[in-house]
């Protein structure tokens, strides 16, 4: 069949059914058919498409449907993009799930602002919130400091707190109580470091200096860079210095240096 004999309406709502391309298509744009295979558009205006179909060699036309309509995924209905699931290959299949999860992440959002413009004033309704928020995805400190109108900073604070002290650690605060665990953080890097440069860990002046390396995981960076040999400062920069703010910043969930391999770019 040949271009000018129009052998079907571009389906419901101005979209072509069936085809794997949603709304009118474009010149050059690959396309599907369920009866014609595979082919390329030739010609697109707004009253009819020409499409070159690769196995038969022949061309079709295609009648645009008036009526407005979608013209991608976005503006469907959840119906209409459940309809190009089809048998769970192609194309289609795969911008009708990403749509999918699309509103599935938006419904999400929505439900979870939601709950934080909530301000419970009972007990029972905070615990219902906190629940809600959990369930939603959210960090469990977040929604609990937020439905119970706590700082979830200082939850954290006082949960790591206690943790320590459980491990047997003792000191009447956090700070205390972080330095004191961040003592063995440094032990545990000296040590690897040790390992990892074969003891090479420090450099001219710090042998002249009768510096003990090990001292060289706490202190000031501007002594780490000056007694440091090149093997240790290499390790740093992979592995990161350890700091009490950096082990501190790593317990309250906010990353810190240890976290970030290079950024301390010693051997600049």
């Amino acid at each position: 069949m040949t271009a000018g004999l129009v052998v079907s309406r571009v389906g419901p709502h101005g979209y072509i059914h069936g085809w794997i391309f949603v709304g009118i298509p474009v010149a050059g744009e690959r396309v599907f058919h369920p009866q014609h295979g595979h082919g390329t558009v030739h010609t697109s205006n707004p009253g009819y498409v020409d499409v070159h179909f690769h196995k038969s060699g022949q061309t079709h036309r295609f009648g645009v449907n008036p009526e407005p309509g979608p013209s991608h995924f976005e503006k469907m209905s959840d119906e209409q993009v459940v309809s190009h699931l089809g048998d769970g290959t192609g194309e289609a299949f795969q911008h009708a799930m990403a749509e999918l999860d699309r509103r599935d992440r938006m419904e999400r959002q929505g439900k979870v602002e939601a709950l934080y413009a909530k301000h419970p004033s009972t007990k029972a309704e905070a615990d219902q919130v906190y629940r809600d928020l959990v369930d939603a995805g959210e960090n469990p400190e977040d929604a609990y400091g937020h439905a119970h109108g706590r700082n979830s900073e200082n939850l954290r604070r006082q949960a790591i707190t206690a943790q320590l002290r459980d491990q047997g650690y003792s000191g009447s605060s956090f700070d205390a109580l972080t330095r004191a665990a961040f003592r063995d953080e440094q032990q545990r890097m000296a040590i690897d470091a040790e390992r990892a440069t074969n003891g090479y860990m420090l450099s001219k002046a710090g042998k002249v200096a009768g510096i003990d390396p090990w001292q060289l995981f706490g202190g000031t960076e501007k002594a780490a860079r000056k007694y440091a040999s090149p093997e240790l400062k290499q390790y740093w920069d992979t592995h990161g210095r350890p700091t009490v703010k950096g082990f501190q910043d790593r317990l309250l969930g906010h990353g810190g240096r240890l976290d970030t391999p290079g950024g301390g770019d010693f051997l600049k």
